[in-house]
């Protein structure tokens, strides 16, 4: 789709004149002069205001405006600019600017913007998946503000310092993740480099997962009750029992399942079965309950609607304790999140038709709505491998996922990075895929969380160094260990420091 450029006058020329170029003595002063840009229809600035150095940001221009009416963008640009540009993604159902995330990546000398993506969830009407009820706001959401504002983004940034970007790159987790995948899929020219962490880019099988999972863990069909079949406090047991079956897989006995995927855990086989129910067995339901979790859903031509869910996740905090069976609380209905985040999204964004009465924890049905979702697949899914265009050019993209992620599913990252190769070819050459042993969603967990895989990014697309290895560390104990590209697993040397990263090499 060409994009339509908002700062145009009749002509198409860009409005230079009104923002001198870029010097440290006047930089205030062009940062103001943006206010005064005659503008092209559709686009309006609210702000242009120069922020003065503090303790926690730069001096930096704070712009902030509309696209189209509904869709908001902020845009920090900092004095001293290190001629990159960059996008910073949502989470959940978007609604609202990353101000965080972009302040943090233009406190590194980036460009750097963030939209609400089209609505406003601080208004009832749009909160949640509520949205949905607009067509416009549903195709911003899917894909078309984060086009619009990158480009525009970019447009502004020539405008102030009088120079293009020399690079571009996309950076989210999570929905922003999707719509990173979204980016290099329908608009491969917009970004050089793309940092793509737990994406929900498969956004309707990402629904259905919350039927999927809940309904054998929830029996009642009531997640918001604090009646799970498996009660949190067992979720300890559980773990424990995957972690003796599964681990040092990867020649270290250290308490993670760095490979999941390997691992032929069978809750009927390898749990203690008892009908009482006591704090050390599972009874047979919770064994069939469990056993459905691991299976995930499949269409009755055999093809996969909803991955299993991986083993080795199940005691990690943030993994199945906030997202499906969550501890129950004094006095406050327990939810898991999965439900909180899925449970407007089949009344407003699935269907053609919206139902605020549809319950899809009684109402979905896995043989006939998938296919009543092909209208929300082609504005949400991200899930064309056909990516030449992206190779061809140069493009680099990094993906990321915890494998104790049980709220985005880690094996359908592996599916997507597969489908790549397949549909594509040497997929390893423009596109690595990084599995986190022990991380939850996007961060979190008890694996090695903190990777600068923004860095090994930027190196890639500059200076051609295809990153390899990649070290992490762990929050708690500071430990580093090597995370691979998949399908390498960081194997342990049997006499090394543990803690160190130097102890592992990737096979």
């Amino acid at each position: 789709m060409q994009h339509k450029s908002y700062l145009t006058l009749l002509g198409g020329a860009l409005l230079m004149a009104a923002a001198p170029a870029h010097a440290q003595e006047d930089f205030a002063a062009s940062c103001g002069q943006v206010m005064e840009m005659t503008l092209g229809e559709g686009l309006a600035l609210t702000q242009s205001d120069y922020v003065a150095k503090t303790d926690e940001l730069p001096a930096h221009c704070d712009v902030r405006g509309t696209i189209g009416g509904n869709v908001k963008f902020a845009l920090l640009l900092p004095e001293d600019w290190n001629s990159r540009f960059v996008m910073v993604g949502n989470g959940g159902k978007a609604g609202s600017l990353q101000l965080n995330d972009a302040s943090q990546r233009m406190s590194e000398g980036f460009a750097a913007i963030t939209t609400d993506t089209g609505h406003d969830a601080s208004i009832p009407e749009q909160a949640g998946s509520r949205f949905g009820t607009d067509p416009d706001m549903e195709r911003d959401f899917g894909y078309q503000a984060v086009h619009d504002t990158a480009s525009t983004g970019k447009e502004l940034t020539e405008v102030l310092y009088g120079q293009e970007p020399e690079q571009s790159y996309w950076i989210g987790c999570s929905t922003g993740g999707r719509q990173g995948m979204m980016e290099f899929q329908r608009f491969p020219d917009d970004f050089d480099g793309y940092v793509v962490g737990a994406p929900v880019y498969n956004y309707t099988s990402q629904q259905m997962s919350a039927p999927a999972f809940l309904r054998p863990l929830y029996p009642d069909n009531n997640p918001t009750g604090g009646n799970p079949i498996i009660p949190f406090e067992k979720l300890s047991v559980l773990g424990a029992a995957v972690t003796a079956h599964c681990d040092g897989a990867d020649g270290l006995v250290d308490g993670l399942v760095s490979n999941p995927a390997a691992c032929d855990f069978s809750p009927s086989r390898d749990l203690a079965i008892c009908e009482s129910g006591g704090d050390d067995c599972f009874t047979t339901a919770q064994v069939e309950a469990l056993e459905k979790v691991y299976a995930g859903i499949k269409a009755s031509d055999g093809s996969s609607l909803v991955n299993g869910m991986p083993v080795g996740g199940e005691a990690v905090p943030g993994s199945w304790g906030s997202w499906l069976i969550p501890k129950p609380a004094p006095d406050v209905a327990s939810m898991p999140l999965l439900h909180r985040v899925m449970l407007d999204a089949f009344n407003y964004l699935m269907f053609e038709e919206d139902s605020a009465d549809y319950n899809y924890m009684t109402d979905f049905d896995f043989e006939t709505d998938p296919a009543r979702m092909a209208g929300a697949a082609k504005t949400y899914n991200a899930t064309d491998p056909n990516i030449a265009d992206v190779k061809s050019s140069g493009k680099k993209i990094i993906m990321y996922h915890g494998w104790a992620d049980a709220a985005s599913n880690p094996y359908n990252s592996i599916d997507y990075r597969t489908a790549v190769d397949e549909t594509v070819g040497e997929a390893d050459s423009f596109l690595k895929l990084y599995m986190v042993p022990g991380m939850a969603h996007c961060r979190g967990g008890i694996g090695f969380e903190n990777a600068d895989f923004v860095t090994a990014l930027i190196d890639w697309v500059e200076n051609d160094k295809a990153p390899a290895a990649i070290e992490a560390t762990r929050t708690a104990d500071m430990a580093t260990r090597a995370l691979c590209p998949y399908p390498q697993l960081a194997m342990y040397d049997g006499k090394g420091d543990i803690n160190s990263s130097d102890s592992y090499s990737c096979q």
